[in-house]
């Protein structure tokens, strides 16, 4: 078993409560320097900007494997997610390991998304990017806004595509599986929950683990800045370093 480094909840400036340098290439600049070896890139509602993070950081690697001097933590692996809010307004975030998955879960949830536009006065804007950092467009929907999905049918369909289902931050007082459901649905074969880097801080994992007698817990940053990007701290012990091992370990 090897240590993988990881930061599972970070936001690119889609997410209109992110700053507008979370691009693809800062985003995986960041991420190496930090040491980690896989980053999971979390928007609100939407996927958009994921791609364009997973060739940011093929283009590093591949540039990397040139360089004599390169970091081996340069050959960054990026899983593609979501962080959804279901109907309820619990956040939940949706990992796979592979775009083709993500895509089809996105592509299934549109049914469920707000019809809402997104007001850039009040919530800020929503910058879709390429791989090279270039602004190709702003989002129009409002990403903030919760989608009409339950919490047991986004399960379901995250199961659907193969992917981790992990309600996010669970020990905050709003937006959370506990704070608006209550508990964790015990039918729902939940493994994975998320604490946030307040909820370390205060014990939160340690005082409130009875919770959640069959999860894991996972210390993601939920970045929206740069410089809040997890550095080389948590790790999963995997079998290997890849999206499929980090995927089967949290589902």
């Amino acid at each position: 078993m090897i240590p993988v480094y990881y930061d599972l909840h970070i936001h690119t400036a889609l997410s209109p409560c992110a700053d507008d340098d979370m691009t693809p290439n800062d985003i995986v600049g960041m991420a190496v320097l930090n040491g980690l070896d896989v980053i999971a890139v979390t928007d609100h509602n939407s996927l958009a900007n994921a791609r364009a993070v997973i060739k940011a950081a093929e283009t590093m690697h591949a540039a990397a494997a040139t360089d004599a001097q390169a970091r081996p933590g340069q050959n960054l692996l990026v899983l593609p997610g979501v962080e959804v809010m279901t109907a309820e307004e619990v956040h939940v975030l949706c990992l796979f390991s592979d775009f083709e998955a993500a895509y089809g879960f996105e592509t299934t949830l549109i049914p469920y998304f707000s019809p809402l536009t997104n007001r850039v006065d009040i919530f800020g804007k929503q910058l879709l990017y390429d791989e090279n950092d270039r602004i190709t467009g702003e989002m129009e929907r409002m990403l903030i806004a919760a989608t009409t999905v339950s919490f047991d049918e986004l399960y379901f369909m995250t199961q659907r595509y193969d992917g981790a289902f992990i309600p996010a931050h669970v020990d905050r007082d709003s937006f959370s599986v506990i704070s608006n459901l209550g508990f964790l649905p015990p039918h729902l074969k939940i493994n994975t929950v998320e604490v946030s880097p307040g909820g370390i801080e205060a014990g939160y994992d340690r005082e409130n683990a009875g919770l959640f007698p069959n999860c894991r817990m996972i210390f993601s940053s939920d970045a929206h800045q740069l410089w809040a990007i997890n550095e080389k701290k948590h790790s999963l012990m995997l079998p290997e370093r890849s999206s499929k091992a980090i995927i089967d370990y949290l589902r």
